[in-house]
């Protein structure tokens, strides 16, 4: 049976009606990205000499670790790189923690597969293009920003239909910062002409979607598909920091928000 919106929008103490402005991350948000990297990998896997013996499980371990290390250190004051650099970066430096020498070109030329399988594999969550209507007829102003590979949130929103119900669509070639820092999202007020206490906002990482937002003065909500206990992030940033929301999934909302 097809969904019917309800006009019920309030959720216990969550009323989405308090806010006219949502800010959504793209990649296991709006998206499921989680085909790209694996790929990626595999790809690595198949052309680069000397990892035969290493684990591919173990080599995304070491990537993902030096990735979020690289844009942790943009957050804690150093100059910006782009996301391919980072990405780059992070694969050489996996690799000779694996004790495997780099081949410059082969690394480069596997950031570029990456690239391709983002904006080719990306898929859209079920329920988000329910979610995105029903916002969009409560006249709520919607935007987006990637911490992502520059230019690839507008291409893949394009390519899945949905880019039609976003005022904006960044990245962080514009700010030159990554979520969380303050620069994000006070561009994001800006290009939405939006004010902290009535936009929302809603991503799957905690420290980037939800720390980030409160320390800019939003509202979030968590989409914690990983399901992992918010009891340690709590302890670590602070009770303060709790959303106001925790799904597991965006199609989660769209369900609360929707009568079946």
């Amino acid at each position: 049976m097809v969904s019917i919106l309800a006009k019920v929008t309030k959720l216990g103490e969550f009323d989405i009606t308090k806010y006219n402005t949502i800010i959504f991350d793209l990649d296991s948000t709006l998206t499921n990205a989680n085909k790209f990297p694996l790929r990626a990998c595999e790809w690595l896997f198949e052309n680069h000499p000397g990892l035969q013996y290493v684990e591919i499980k173990d080599f995304l371990h070491h990537l993902y670790s030096n990735y979020y290390e690289g844009i942790q250190s943009i957050v804690q004051g150093a100059p910006y790189k782009a996301p391919f650099l980072i990405v780059y970066e992070a694969m050489r430096s996996s690799l000779i923690e694996l004790d495997v020498e780099p081949n410059e070109k082969i690394v480069r030329e596997s950031v570029r597969v990456m690239m391709k399988y983002h904006r080719d594999l990306s898929e859209l969550d079920i329920g988000v293009a329910e979610l995105l209507q029903y916002l969009s007829s409560l006249g709520i102003r919607l935007g987006v920003f990637s911490n992502s590979f520059t230019g690839h949130a507008k291409i893949i929103l394009s390519r899945l239909g949905i880019d039609h119900y976003f005022d904006v669509i960044a990245d962080t070639e514009s700010p030159k910062a990554f979520k969380p820092m303050p620069e994000v999202f006070r561009f994001m007020l800006e290009r939405l002409n939006a004010s902290p206490t009535t936009t929302l906002s809603i991503g799957d990482e905690y420290f980037a979607d939800v720390v980030g937002a409160y320390n800019s003065g939003l509202d979030a909500i968590w989409v914690n598909y990983k399901r992992q206990p918010i009891g340690g992030y709590l302890s670590k940033y602070g009770l303060e920091t709790k959303p106001v929301l925790t799904v597991h999934k965006l199609n989660d909302l769209t369900k609360l928000l929707t009568i079946e």
